[in-house]
């Protein structure tokens, strides 16, 4: 038994997976099925895990293209300097 492939132009298009379905259950082989029904799940659960992907890759890309952002690897961070010495300027009471 394998899963069937024909494809009907008619409007029982629905039919032909359905009827395999009957003859696994009605053959006992449920095994088949449990395994048709794992991959089933496993498809599902990619399809959801790309679109998350995709849909937070588009606003990421946008993001880039929007705001420029210019990363200095070799400039030293100057921020805790510019600090200290604002507080050692301030007036004390």
């Amino acid at each position: 038994m394998s899963f069937p492939t024909c494809i009907s132009n008619g409007s029982d298009w629905w039919r032909d997976p359905l009827r395999w379905v009957v003859d696994v259950v009605a053959a006992g082989a449920w095994p088949i099925l449990a395994f048709v029904a794992l991959q089933v799940l496993l498809a599902y659960t990619l399809g959801l895990l790309l679109w998350r992907m995709a849909v937070m890759a588009v606003p990421v890309a946008r993001m880039g293209v929007t705001f420029d952002f210019d990363l200095n690897r070799q400039h030293p961070d100057q921020a805790a300097a510019s600090a200290t010495s604002a507080t050692s300027a301030s007036p004390t009471p």
